[in-house]
């Protein structure tokens, strides 16, 4: 039985890890923490999980850590997982350093991604194909993110992942091509445009406009269980791999 911890399980993303890895026969939750005070039980179909609000405290008897929390959290939590060993999956949203998950990857298996989604990651997969099919100089490049007016970062996480991904297919730095939101669009830019409101999951759409034709490949998230499914998968597999920085493209 793998034992899961998860830091930020009172959140939207923790509360669904936890309902899903109880629904799993070969997983059980032993506890989460909380940056919120949060103290006591989380109540998931009769089954009572401990919080805490002290990661060292539910660290050492865990198998793996998923982490939804928060970028300052999840600094002292790499520390702790190195310290007792433990396997770490995050998703932690507005997280970019990733120096320090390579850093703690060095000793632990860490399974970092911007978004869970199997869509999200055919379009990163397919987005080389695009552009080297494409005559790319006669197109221009832009990708709008919507997501629900709570999320903390703009643009998200994923849309500067894809866009990272199109700028490399191009040869080029994102910070190099990226479009300046005022004035006109110079050839060759990438534009990224953020959209917040109501209480949309997320959805991104990559449109490439030329003269004569538009291309354009978009994602919806219709419930935040794919991303939640998603994690338990990576969880399990990560639990059998030595330590290194690994993401969607090594467990899919």
């Amino acid at each position: 039985m793998l034992k899961l911890m998860i830091s930020g399980i009172t959140g939207r993303m923790g509360q669904l890890v936890a309902e899903l890895a109880e629904s799993d026969v070969g997983v059980t939750v032993i506890g989460g923490t909380s940056q919120h005070g949060v103290l006591g039980h989380l109540a998931r179909d009769g089954q009572v999980i401990k919080i805490n609000t002290e990661p060292e405290k539910l660290v050492p008897k865990s198998d793996v850590i998923i982490d939804f929390s928060a970028p300052s959290a999840l600094e002292r939590l790499l520390n702790i997982a190195v310290k007792y060993q433990k396997p770490l999956v995050t998703g932690t949203t507005g997280f970019a350093d990733l120096s320090m998950l390579k850093k703690a990857s060095k000793s632990i298996p860490v399974f970092y991604s911007a978004n869970f989604s199997l869509g999200i990651h055919l379009i990163n997969k397919l987005i080389p194909i695009i552009i080297k099919t494409m005559p790319i100089e006669e197109y221009d490049v832009e990708l709008v993110e919507t997501h629900h007016r709570g999320k903390k970062d703009a643009p998200s996480g994923t849309a500067l992942t894809i866009g990272q991904n199109v700028a490399k297919a191009l040869g080029k730095q994102l910070k190099d091509v990226l479009r300046n939101p005022y004035g006109s669009k110079k050839t060759g830019e990438i534009g990224i445009s953020s959209i917040r409101g109501g209480n949309v999951f997320g959805e991104h759409e990559l449109t490439l406009m030329g003269q004569e034709e538009t291309l354009a490949v978009k994602h919806t998230v219709m419930d935040r269980k794919i991303f939640a499914r998603t994690a338990v998968k990576a969880a399990k597999w990560l639990a059998q791999q030595p330590p290194g920085l690994y993401g969607m493209n090594d467990v899919f």
